[in-house]
């Protein structure tokens, strides 16, 4: 009988094991109980527990028995074994630091208080558009917030003044321009106004359509101007009344200009709407009006 050959082996003592990692003795061994021989879901062993929840033991319902004992413990003095166990799990209360009001104020947006403790040490230098005038100079640099606009068909100058709590119009000037001008008042209470020259009696109050003309779109203003009797001045005053109603911005900057309620991007160039006998926007201005 023939028997067929095994295969030559050779066992060395010494032969050194095979060197496994750590993360694939985890990978290959029991997550219940670590060993090798088994995986988890067939692990004799009974699983662990994960979630390990105190229950808190259910008080009895008391007894006959118990109340006379209720009502003695009731007399007696709180000790530290009655603390309610869910006084644990109350959060202290903290009282939150206070607030110095200059900085609710600047969180606010509101106006800053201007005492001597709460001015800023940081102090730095505005940046200045123009060049620096010489002393005693700088009076040539201001220019009056004036523009040409058109009112009935014709060309009138319109001044939007800053410093003036509401629209005026002088009667001289409605004289020499809008001879009709008394048909078109409204009735309105006599009230003094004051300037630097004086005191000035107002009469009634008038309503003109103040065209303001532009090559994007011409806008279109309707004041009420109070027409004050000894005034000086040649032609309408817009005054922060209606700057407000119209959300008129007046901008200082290199290219001076205003713009109109809530459109920033549609710029109306102050220094181009100058009175002069070249202004670039006569001939709109007589598109306007023949048009």
């Amino acid at each position: 009988m023939i028997k067929e050959k095994q295969p030559f082996r050779v066992e060395f003592k010494d032969k050194p094991k095979e060197r496994v990692s750590e993360v694939e003795k985890k990978r290959n061994s029991c997550h219940n109980c670590g060993s090798t021989d088994h995986y988890a879901n067939n692990c004799p062993k009974a699983k662990k527990k994960v979630y390990d929840i105190e229950k808190v033991p259910e008080e009895e319902s008391p007894t006959e028995d118990s109340e006379s004992d209720s009502m003695g413990d009731a007399l007696r003095e709180p000790s530290d074994d009655d603390q309610d166990p869910r006084e644990e799990f109350l959060v202290e209360y903290q009282e939150e630091t206070k607030l110095e009001i200059q900085d609710i104020h600047l969180e606010a947006g509101m106006p800053q208080d201007t005492a001597k403790k709460n001015l800023c040490k940081n102090t730095q230098d505005a940046q200045t558009f123009l060049v620096t005038p010489t002393r005693g100079m700088a009076y040539k640099h201001g220019t009056a917030t004036q523009m040409t606009v058109c009112i009935d068909n014709a060309q009138n100058p319109l001044m939007i003044d800053s410093g003036a709590h509401c629209s005026i119009v002088a009667r001289n000037y409605l004289d020499t321009h809008f001879p009709n001008w008394e048909k078109q008042l409204l009735p309105a209470k006599a009230k003094n106004f004051k300037s630097a020259s004086g005191k000035m009696t107002s009469i009634e109050k008038i309503i003109k359509e103040i065209i303001i003309p532009n090559r994007n779109g011409n806008i279109r203003l309707n004041p009420e101007s109070v027409v004050l009797d000894d005034a000086h001045i040649q032609g309408f005053l817009l005054g922060t009344d209606y700057q407000r109603m119209y959300g008129i911005d007046i901008y200082n900057s290199k290219n001076r200009h205003i713009t109109i309620g809530t459109n920033k991007e549609k710029k109306i160039s102050l220094d181009i709407y100058q009175i002069s006998s070249k202004d670039p926007l006569e001939e709109l201005l007589k598109e306007f009006i023949e048009g």
